[in-house]
């Protein structure tokens, strides 16, 4: 786990320093148009596990039907 969390973030190192080469692979693996990715926002990935930002996932996944009933995500994090 702790290599995984190395490679991502070193990937998103690179993405956030050169994202051209973001938009390079999109391009080549993604099957997407220039002008498609060229108004994509760009994911940030990190190892770190903010509160409010699972939470707030949850809810939008929930708003959006992708879960039954809303998700109290408090139980997810442990310390």
């Amino acid at each position: 786990m702790k290599a995984f969390a190395r490679a991502v973030n070193r990937a998103d190192l690179v993405a956030a320093k050169d994202p051209a080469a973001v938009c390079a692979v999109l391009e080549k693996y993604g099957k997407l148009p220039p002008q498609v990715f060229a108004k994509m926002r760009l994911p940030v990935y990190t190892d770190q596990i903010s509160a409010d930002a699972l939470q707030g996932t949850a809810d939008l996944m929930n708003h959006l039907g992708f879960t039954s009933k809303p998700v109290d995500t408090k139980e997810m994090i442990w310390p």
